[in-house]
């Protein structure tokens, strides 16, 4: 029996179990499920005449997400398709007019293909273009039905997809002015996710990360194009990369995500070959822990508020990275002291709390500071300030 053959009778056996996995909606004290989306990455789906394993991967994939029956949208991250193999059956097809990876532009026809594929889902779907998914901005919006750079909301939690790719060999830069426009636009919402494909070549850097940073209402950013399933914590933010399903036994699934109703967001790793769960992490709206490994942050931190301006609440989170006397007050410009709105000890963790501000403050700047001292070493308060700015 060939390597392909094997791949394939084994995930075939293993798939056979994935359907006593399916989890099911529930209330708790985090309010009920508000919503539940799916997220997967790198199906690099060829023809079955090419290579038949990968087709049937990407056809397992849909189906047990149909069979899941409490999903409510489904977001697949990047390199649907394998530029490669369209390469080599493209030249096999048109000997007179060969392609070469390394060609200024061309679009993979595959596309269509896939989408054809995707649409047995039994619910919406959303495609970020990655490094292998060639094909020009207009060529992709005909494809899909919306732009290769795109934003919606559903309820009160906004998603945005982001590309750095098109028909060229190329990684384009992070479009941070189209990103601050649409981050900005949902800066009251309660959550962001954000999805790009390739994390890597200048993304994951600090330039990005502080970017993030003024948006604290960013609950996650998804990537793709590691091919394995893991998790990073910088500054607060969860970093998922979400899994793929090209391998079929060390990381064939997907990422499902819960959002609940009162914040709460629950999130695992379904591997559909091992029919187990990895990598599940909570993050709650006023902390954030992994349920199998504490997640501490690296250093104090106080997030810029937002909104901002705001009227007539803001929202301001926090990091802590170790056990803390913890204060934050709100100063007005000539040092008064106006609230107190955190005076106690603290555990390790991300934290977040609203302030509306008294009926008689009028508008104007304000400070809030916070002034922390760790209970383990004694040494000096650190104190971190922030302004705002109130509009009544």
């Amino acid at each position: 029996m060939n390597y392909v053959h094997r791949i394939t009778v084994c995930v075939l056996l293993f798939s056979l179990g994935y359907f006593s996995s399916l989890d099911s909606q529930h209330q708790s004290n985090d309010g009920e499920i508000i919503l539940t989306f799916v997220t997967a990455n790198d199906g690099h789906w060829r023809p079955t005449e090419i290579h038949p394993t990968f087709d049937l991967l990407n056809q397992l994939m849909i189906d047990a997400i149909n069979d899941r029956g409490d999903v409510d949208l489904v977001i697949f991250n990047g390199d649907v398709v394998d530029r490669y193999a369209y390469i080599e059956w493209w030249n096999e097809q048109n000997p007179d007019s060969p392609l070469s990876d390394r060609d200024s532009s061309f679009n993979i026809h595959w596309l269509y293909d896939v989408k054809e594929l995707y649409e047995q889902l039994e619910m919406p779907f959303y495609v970020v273009q990655g490094n292998h998914d060639r094909a020009t901005w207009d060529y992709w919006e005909g494809v899909w039905g919306y732009p290769a750079k795109h934003h919606f909301s559903i309820h009160d939690y906004a998603f945005v997809l982001l590309t750095r790719h098109d028909d060229r060999l190329t990684y384009h830069p992070v479009d941070y002015d189209w990103l601050d426009e649409v981050l900005t636009s949902y800066q009251e919402k309660h959550g962001v996710f954000i999805f790009i494909h390739a994390g890597d070549n200048g993304v994951m850097n600090p330039t990005f990360q502080e970017f993030i940073d003024y948006y604290p209402n960013v609950r996650g950013v998804f990537f793709g194009h590691f091919h394995t399933d893991d998790i990073e914590y910088i500054n607060g933010l969860h970093y998922f990369w979400n899994g793929n399903f090209m391998n079929p036994i060390v990381d064939y699934g997907y990422r499902v995500v819960y959002v609940y109703e009162y914040g709460k967001i629950d999130t695992y790793f379904m591997n559909l070959a091992l029919d187990e769960k990895t990598n599940h992490v909570i993050i709650t709206p006023t902390t954030v822990s992994d349920t199998e490994q504490t997640a501490k942050p690296v250093g104090y931190k106080l997030n810029r508020n937002y909104p901002n301006p705001f009227n007539p609440s803001t929202n301001i989170s926090y990091a802590i990275p170790q056990l803390s006397d913890v204060n934050i007050s709100v100063y007005n410009v000539i040092g008064q002291r106006i609230d107190i709105l955190v005076d106690q000890r603290l555990q390790p963790g991300y934290y977040q709390i609203t302030w509306t501000p008294p009926p008689h403050l009028s508008s104007g700047m304000y400070i809030y500071r916070l002034r922390v001292r760790s209970v383990d070493t004694m040494d000096l308060p650190i104190t971190i300030q922030q302004s705002m700015l109130y509009l009544r």
